[in-house]
C-alpha cells in the first residue's frame, strides 16, 4: 500500500531491480506461508470432521445437539473476533 503513495521522484531515484526484488521476496514469503497454512488447515479440518463423525457414531443423540453447539461456537468466534479487532485498533493508537 505504501508503494502506491510514494512520490514519483522516489521511484526514479531507486533502481527498478531493487523495487522488483522487494516485491518478489514478499511474494516468495507468501507462497511459503500459504502452502504450510493450507496443509495445516486441511489437516485440522479432516481431524475435526472425523472426530464429529466418530462422536456421532458413538453417541447418536449428539446429532441433535450439533446445531446448538455449532451456533454457540459461532457466537463465541464472533465475540472473540470483535474483541481482537478492538485490541488491534487500540494497540495501533498507542
Amino acid at each position: 500500500r505504501r508503494i502506491l503513495h510514494v512520490p514519483l521522484s522516489w521511484i526514479q531515484q531507486n533502481p527498478l531491480g531493487r523495487i522488483l526484488n522487494r516485491f518478489s521476496s514478499d511474494l516468495a514469503q507468501i507462497d511459503d506461508l500459504l502452502s504450510v497454512t493450507l496443509l495445516e488447515f486441511s489437516t485440522l479440518a479432516l481431524l475435526m470432521i472425523g472426530s464429529i463423525l466418530f462422536a456421532c457414531a458413538a453417541l447418536p443423540p449428539l446429532i441433535f445437539l450439533l446445531p446448538i453447539i455449532g451456533y454457540i461456537c459461532l457466537r463465541i468466534k464472533r465475540y472473540v473476533s470483535k474483541s481482537m479487532n478492538e485490541l488491534k485498533r487500540k494497540d495501533g493508537i498507542t
